[in-house]
Formats: C-alpha cells, sequence, structure tokens
C-alpha cells in the first residue's frame, strides 16, 4: 500500500511538472502560416485604437491573465488528477465523478472570466470601431 501512494505521489509530481512547463510554451499558429499573435495584431491595426483604448486593453489584460492563471494550472492539475484516478488498478467511480465535477466547476469559472473580460474589452470600444 506504501508503494503505491509513493507511486502515486511522485507521478502527480511529475504531472504537474509537465504540465506547468506545457503552459509556459508559447502558443502555435491558428490561422494558416500566420500566428494567433500576429493576426491579434492585425486586429488591432484594423480597430485604430487610441493610445488610451490600448493602455486600457493592455490593463485589462493584464488583469484578466492574473485571475485565469491560477485557474487554469489548477484546471491541469484536476485533469492529470482524474487521468491518474482512471488508471487506478481499480478505478473509484464516486472519486473519478467527484473529480469531474471539480473540473467542470473550473471550467465554467474560466469561461464565465473570459465571457467578463470580452465585455468589459468591448466597452472600451467606440461603436465605429
Amino acid at each position: 500500500m506504501k508503494k503505491h501512494i509513493s507511486i502515486l505521489t511522485v507521478s502527480i509530481a511529475l504531472m504537474l511538472v509537465f504540465i506547468t512547463s506545457a503552459i509556459s510554451q508559447p502558443m502555435r499558429g491558428f490561422h494558416g502560416n500566420k500566428g494567433f499573435m500576429d493576426r491579434r495584431q492585425e486586429m488591432r491595426a484594423d480597430l485604430k485604437l487610441t493610445d488610451e483604448q490600448r493602455v486600457q486593453m493592455m490593463d485589462l489584460r493584464l488583469e484578466h491573465q492574473k485571475q485565469i492563471l491560477p485557474l487554469r494550472t489548477e484546471l491541469q492539475g484536476k485533469m492529470a488528477e482524474l487521468k491518474l484516478l482512471k488508471i487506478e488498478q481499480d478505478p473509484n467511480l464516486k472519486k473519478i465523478d467527484s473529480k469531474i465535477d471539480e473540473i467542470s466547476k473550473l471550467r465554467s469559472k474560466v469561461q464565465k472570466a473570459n465571457v467578463r473580460h470580452q465585455l468589459e474589452v468591448r466597452k472600451l470600444l467606440t461603436p465605429e470601431q
């Protein structure tokens, strides 16, 4: 039993290391040859934002990232825990269901925060933009 617990603990620790490493990797392109960041810059140029709007958007984005990063990290950890629960020799369905519920709550928080952020950014735009 002690051996099983120590293997599980080491596995979780390794997964958390890999997850944090994966999260810190730069995003790959989503729009053909153009990267996601290039497309974002094109959209901003099309909007013809004022300097004040740019600063306000940067502030909003930084605040949003501060709020979201811990949630995403926790979400990745919960997903890793779920994988471990599913590959156990004798999986406990109650624990798996509970972990799925935890993951669902975190995903909901992330999605709600994303929508709030989008609406806050929209408030900064003029009708022409």
